[in-house]
């Protein structure tokens, strides 16, 4: 009898982590329908004085000040907003130009620091130290609010934790993983927002769209220099503290998705070291804390984990050139058997996932369309899983990692073609050449998978990119 041992275990470092993730979601699901009602809705005392936080860094200028006289038209019909102050740690050229582009709007004023340190994060603390009024949303500088929001904030924001406006996306380019990318940002609002939040599951404040008492801010100790991903760190924090996160619901904030593959690889390699690096920092305060309940505890850490879940299949890729060395001959019928294997559970957890999905989740899209998307995605992750399982990796250890600042509108579209998706290509291409010669019809399956996901994000994602679609200024977001 052939040997399967070394196929199944590549076919299971593969479909392990989507199971995980299946069920994981199912738990939110499962959880939130058993409930059959919304959470609890907003309280707490309305705002003395809102005040709106833009930090940047290297942002295109057009945009940051487009953007922050938009969000300033929008609330300044709320009675409680003070002020929409940008944070900018760049040259003092580049702050005297913001502050002349937006002087044509009074209530919007640029701020830059003596001494730069701490990055972001940095940044966050000295300005809410300086501060003097009573809450302060986050905001980056890509996020359109709605009129709506803005007065709806005034009168609903927590005075004991933080409020979280969850997002919808928006792209400033119609490419196809634009449009895969928005769909997924909806549909993560759905599951790991609306639906977390109903479940009674803690809700993770967001980098862009957190509304912070400024005193809850100090109470917990503020951020501290360069945190990473700054909204789990500081979810982290509040929950420790005691503090509780409310979730918004019915409202949307706007926020700008990538439209190549090079600033979405930019963008998702921070937030998985990120997150990685919090999961780090925190597993065994947040195991140990008993001020939550236990369920609670095991629910954010799970969170936190899900960039882990790139790890296996990273391994996979990794060894799949020499699967055929390690066991050759494996036909049509060990390929059957080990597929059997593998994919085994799926048989009960799809079928009961979809129910559910279909019972909770609305994202406005078609099926053929959220069909399309998915597979979209499904490729887009594919080849980018060794790039964010190393990110992982490099954050569940503490090591160090330098990172861009995702590049946006005319910065991103002037960008060169990612490179990733060719070196993939050969790698894979290599590997379907050892399957055929050493008749593995395992290693051959998947490296036609991963070689026609390759390929796809090489020619495919980034198209078509017309000419910049003013979407970034002309398309607000939010609903009542």
């Amino acid at each position: 009898m052939v040997s399967l041992l070394a196929s199944i275990i590549v076919l299971l470092l593969i479909a392990v982590p989507l199971l995980l993730l299946l069920l994981y979601e199912l738990v939110i699901f499962a959880a939130a329908y058993l409930r059959r009602e919304d959470a609890p809705p907003v309280g707490g005392e309305a705002p003395q004085s809102l005040e709106v936080v833009m930090p940047v860094y290297s942002e295109p200028l057009d945009l940051v000040a487009s953007v922050s006289k938009r969000d300033f038209e929008a609330f300044s019909r709320a009675p409680c907003f003070a002020r929409l102050t940008i944070l900018s740690d760049d040259s003092a050229e580049y702050v005297e130009a913001l502050s002349r582009l937006v002087s044509d709007a009074p209530g919007v004023a640029v701020w830059r620091r003596r001494e730069r340190r701490g990055g972001r994060t940095g940044a966050l603390d000295d300005y809410f130290a300086s501060s003097s009024s009573s809450h302060l949303m986050i905001l980056d500088a890509d996020a359109v609010v709605d009129p709506c929001v803005a007065e709806k904030l005034c009168r609903n924001t927590l005075s004991d934790g933080a409020l979280v406006v969850p997002w919808e996306g928006y792209y400033a380019y119609r490419t196809r993983l634009a449009e895969a990318v928005k769909f997924f940002t909806d549909l993560g609002t759905e599951v790991l927002y609306e639906l977390r939040s109903r479940a009674g599951f803690y809700v993770f404040p967001l980098g862009s769209g957190t509304v912070y008492p400024r005193k809850v801010v100090l109470d917990v100790g503020g951020w501290g220099d360069g945190i990473v991903q700054d909204d789990i760190w500081m979810g982290v924090k509040l929950a420790l503290g005691g503090y509780r996160t409310r979730l918004l619901s019915g409202s949307r904030l706007k926020v700008l998705v990538p439209s190549t593959l090079g600033a979405f690889k930019k963008q998702q390699r921070r937030w998985s070291y990120g997150t990685s690096d919090v999961l780090r920092r925190s597993f065994l305060r947040v195991l140990k804390h008993g001020g939550l309940p236990l369920h609670v505890r095991l629910e954010m850490l799970a969170y936190m984990s899900l960039p882990a879940l790139t790890i296996p299949p990273a391994l996979a890729v990794a060894v799949l050139p020499f699967l055929g060395l390690l066991e050759p001959r494996v036909g049509l019928g060990g390929l059957l058997t080990a597929l059997s294997l593998a994919l085994a559970p799926f048989v009960v957890v799809v079928p009961l996932y979809l129910y559910l999905y279909s019972k909770l989740v609305r994202v406005g899209s078609s099926l053929k369309e959220s069909l399309v998307n998915l597979g979209r995605f499904a490729a887009i992750i594919a080849t980018l899983v060794p790039v964010l399982a190393l990110a992982s990796v490099r954050g569940l250890l503490g090591l160090s990692y330098s990172f861009e600042v995702t590049p946006k509108g005319k910065k991103e579209a002037a960008e060169k073609k990612e490179a990733l998706p060719v070196y993939l290509s050969a790698w894979f291409s290599a590997s379907l050449a050892v399957g055929i010669v050493m008749q593995n019809s395992v290693q051959v399956l998947l490296s036609l998978l991963f070689l026609a996901s390759s390929a796809w994000a090489y020619f495919r994602a980034d198209g078509p990119m017309p000419e910049l679609q003013g979407r970034i200024t002309a398309t607000g977001g939010g609903h009542m």
